[in-house]
């Protein structure tokens, strides 16, 4: 167990520095430079600006409405209320995760981590909503019927996006067409299930004949050995 926990740390060390690889050498090069490790982490941490983007689905923005958060805290101290708040919407999955490592705890984890940073970490992106999109259809094979509405809503939560980037009409298109593709698919779903679920019932039926007759015949046979004694 031992092994296998070095051997993953190693590759998963190994493959973030191939990853950072190119602008660590930019910044080697030129520590000034605009296209070394300090631009890449600024936008992956963007604490330099406001506390959320323009009306993207987040907690802040809906909250903005009613308490005007950035005139009440600084900038740094948004910062940390955020990461406060996103570690404590994290931590009862990872809690869990860590007490009952199963594979679908683990799936479970991410998709609860990437909906608390959509939601509630510092100047999320719209775009940040693919991650627990994806997770979702992973983790809830159970909810499956509802991936689509879950697709439909995720969508929308973009809008102002598309509408921003001038692809309303894209949006409505691709929305109205995988709406009905969901549906083609789901019908065919659930007639392979209609049909394997009656084939398994039938299945059932002429196992319990099967069993039926074998009982009477033995039934018959032991009555007639009786009789002859």
């Amino acid at each position: 167990m031992a092994f296998r926990i070095i051997i993953l740390g190693l590759v998963f060390i190994a493959t973030w520095v191939i990853l950072w690889l190119p602008w660590m050498i930019e910044t080697w090069r030129n520590p000034s430079s605009p296209y070394g490790l300090k631009s890449v982490i600024e936008r992956i941490f963007p604490t330099h600006r406001g506390l959320f983007q323009d009306k993207v689905a987040s907690f802040w923005c809906v909250l903005h409405n009613f308490i005007k958060l950035d005139r009440l805290f600084p900038q740094h101290q948004l910062v940390l209320i955020t990461t406060i708040v996103t570690l404590i919407a994290s931590a009862p999955a990872c809690v869990n995760l860590y007490t009952r490592p199963t594979p679908r705890n683990f799936i479970l984890a991410q998709f609860a981590v990437s909906m608390s940073f959509l939601l509630f970490s510092f100047h999320v992106h719209e775009k940040q909503i693919l991650c627990p999109l994806i997770f979702f259809g992973l983790a809830f094979p159970e909810l499956k019927h509802f991936f689509s509405v879950f697709v439909l809503v995720s969508n929308f939560s973009m809008l102002r996006l598309y509408t921003i980037e001038k692809n309303i009409l894209t949006y409505r298109a691709l929305t109205i067409g995988y709406q009905y593709l969901a549906k083609q698919i789901e019908g065919i779903a659930l007639k392979g299930f209609k049909l394997s679920h009656t084939a398994k019932v039938a299945g059932q039926d002429e196992g319990e004949n099967i069993q039926r007759k074998s009982g009477i015949v033995i039934y018959n046979e032991s009555y007639k050995l009786n009789i002859s004694e």
